[in-house]
């Protein structure tokens, strides 16, 4: 049920991808879609839902194989949940945080069913990439990720990252061997990834997810970490903040800031605003 107090009058988004100062090639891939959509009940009751699908994936696996992994990455999300909305019904659906989940185990399976028919499971040297699926639906917003690819939610109030990064260094956190991110981004190897879709076949990710309700006026990022690597958080909330909603202004000064950080790294962000006619 939708809160009234809060109207949702308008949501877009813009997003790029930048190959970087170092490398050869683009590992990184995405899709975004705003969509309105008219749908009719049973009643005969008529309404326009606002709907967005954000989709970012980072390959791994060496020259060209990241590339490719990411590119399925986006192609079965997409194919997933864009077709998912053609079906009777979708916008009644209670369990998209289940949805996407499933999604991304949907295409784990099938960038490991690639790596299996190329005979890349047996070598050991897999593609697979990382990803981050968002969805957007009446006003309430629901992403799941695989992976070390971030999204954050900004407002007035600050930045906060919605995303848990299935790295080494969460790993040691969550099981108490280092007390804090910063000790444990010091230890060798913290970047390593535990998770990403392609490197293991079924049962082979555990996604993690989240929702929550947009009460005000905001931003969605989602990045790879081209970006989140090299500027901070403290950075990225202060160039949203001071673009002034001009979503392809911000975009092109975060990824010029990941150069001027000297990333090492291709660079993807995607930006969403959505604007609140009325809050709480």
């Amino acid at each position: 049920m939708k809160n009234m107090d809060n109207v949702i009058c308008n949501v877009c988004s813009y997003g790029d991808t930048d190959i970087g100062p170092v490398r050869d090639n683009n590992e990184d891939n995405f899709f975004r879609a705003d969509m309105s959509l008219a749908v009719q009940y049973s009643d005969g009751k008529i309404t326009d839902e606002k709907v967005g699908l954000y989709i970012l994936c980072d390959g791994m696996g060496g020259h060209q194989k990241g590339e490719v992994a990411s590119a399925l990455g986006v192609q079965e999300l997409r194919r997933l949940l864009m077709g998912f909305f053609l079906l009777p019904n979708a916008l009644q659906f209670d369990d998209f945080e289940a949805l996407l989940v499933e999604s991304l185990k949907q295409a784990n399976d099938a960038i490991f069913e690639v790596n299996e028919k190329e005979g890349l499971a047996e070598t050991g040297k897999v593609m697979g990439t990382t990803a981050i699926a968002s969805l957007f639906v009446g006003n309430r917003c629901y992403v799941a990720n695989v992976g070390d690819s971030r999204c954050y939610l900004i407002n007035h109030s600050g930045i906060v990252q919605l995303t848990e990064d299935h790295n080494l260094a969460t790993s040691l956190l969550k099981t108490g061997r280092v007390k804090t991110k910063e000790e444990a981004e010091k230890i060798w190897g913290a970047k390593m990834l535990t998770q990403a879709l392609g490197t293991e076949g079924e049962g082979g990710v555990d996604p993690y997810v989240t929702s929550f309700e947009i009460s005000e006026s905001s931003y969605l990022l989602l990045s790879s970490d081209g970006l989140t690597d090299v500027v901070s958080e403290e950075e990225i909330f202060s160039i949203i903040k001071s673009s002034r909603g001009n979503l392809r202004k911000a975009v092109s000064k975060l990824i010029k800031r990941a150069y001027k950080n000297k990333t090492s790294d291709n660079t993807t962000v995607i930006l969403v605003r959505f604007d609140v006619l009325s809050e709480k």
